[in-house]
C-alpha cells in the first residue's frame, strides 16, 4: 500500500500513511501483535497532526517531527 501511495496508483490520507509506516517497522506478525497488546495495556497515544504553512506550501507535522509545536496543539477532544 505504501508503494502504491508513493507511485500515485493509490491515494492514501496522511494518517493512514503514518500508521502504515509504523506497522512496516515490524518484521514478524508476532512482534506486531505483542506491540499491539502492550499498547492496549498502556493506552494508545493520540496523534494530532498540525498543518504547517510557509512559502506557499502546506504540510502536516506529527509529534516527533522537527516542526511540531512544543506542547502540541492543545486538547481538541
Amino acid at each position: 500500500a505504501l508503494s502504491a501511495g508513493r507511485s500515485g496508483s493509490m491515494k492514501l490520507p496522511f494518517p493512514t500513511i503514518k500508521n502504515l509506516q509504523a506497522l512496516a517497522e515490524f518484521t514478524t506478525v508476532d512482534a506486531l501483535v505483542e506491540w499491539a497488546r502492550q499498547e492496549s495495556r498502556d493506552g494508545v497515544e493520540k496523534i494530532r497532526p498540525v498543518e504547517i504553512s510557509g512559502d506557499g506550501k502546506h504540510r502536516f507535522a506529527i509529534p516527533g517531527d522537527r516542526d511540531y509545536p512544543k506542547g502540541g496543539d492543545g486538547d481538541m477532544a
